[in-house]
């Protein structure tokens, strides 16, 4: 072994989506789109007495769709095609709501 270090420093990560919280917590108000006071958006579905949170910022949307599609690809995971098709309809509204709100301004 030698005691030269040939390793390299970690290169720069794009931020990522947080991965889903699952909990058990009270259900959101079905369309509710609450900004958070850091300025992140938050995408929540509760299935089977679980609550799938994905907490992202504006920019990151491309990182929750990989994020839905991991869940729903995962046998072990009750997340399904049809929930993530749903989370990604309704940040798709949500988005063109946010335009729509810019337009006008």
């Amino acid at each position: 072994m030698s005691d030269t270090d040939n390793s390299h420093p970690p290169a720069p990560r794009r931020p990522r989506a947080s991965p889903p919280e699952i909990d058990s917590g009270p259900a959101p108000t079905p369309g509710q789109d609450v900004p958070r006071p850091d300025g992140s958006r938050q995408l929540v579905l509760v299935k089977e007495g679980r609550r799938y949170a994905f907490t992202y910022t504006p920019g990151q949307e491309g990182d929750v769709l990989s994020g839905l599609v991991q869940l729903a690809n995962d046998p072990a995971s009750s997340f399904s095609w049809f929930d993530a098709a749903l989370l990604c309809h309704q940040m798709g509204q949500r988005m063109s709501e946010r335009l729509a709100k810019l337009r006008r301004a």
